[in-house]
């Protein structure tokens, strides 16, 4: 790990460390790309409370006012959908709202305003606590 780098940008987990690999996502398609510090970080994408989850990999996350935009860098190009590649490598066509689940996510909301409302039915959660 290179010095200064934070623990969680780091952080692995196995499969069996994962409570629900079927209804936890794996990848996102995500922007055209961004840079941060120098580095491209094209296939980044944030989960919707990135902003307030003290456990997410990410900078910022879904919102009026993201740092990434409006779905965390996701890229809803496939009839105002993404696709979405899941833990255990089953892959499923969603919609940004569907992807919210859990949250209090909508449009109108700014980004340090998104929270996790529902942990059963957060999909961005390895395991099942919303951190």
């Amino acid at each position: 790990q290179p010095s200064g780098t934070p623990d969680w940008y780091t952080r692995t987990k196995g499969i069996a460390g994962i409570n629900s690999p079927a209804e936890t996502v794996m990848f996102v398609d995500s922007g055209t790309g961004f840079t941060s510090a120098g580095g491209q970080f094209g296939g980044m994408v944030d989960a919707p409370d990135g902003a307030t989850a003290p456990n997410t990999l990410g900078w910022g996350g879904w919102g009026k006012d993201g740092a990434l935009g409006p779905y965390g860098n996701a890229s809803p190009r496939h009839t105002v959908g993404m696709n979405v590649s899941w833990v255990d490598g089953h892959v499923k066509w969603m919609k940004p709202a569907a992807l919210a689940a859990g949250t209090n996510w909508n449009p109108d909301i700014s980004q340090s305003d998104v929270v996790i409302t529902d942990v059963t039915k957060y999909l961005w959660d390895t395991d099942d606590q919303g951190n």
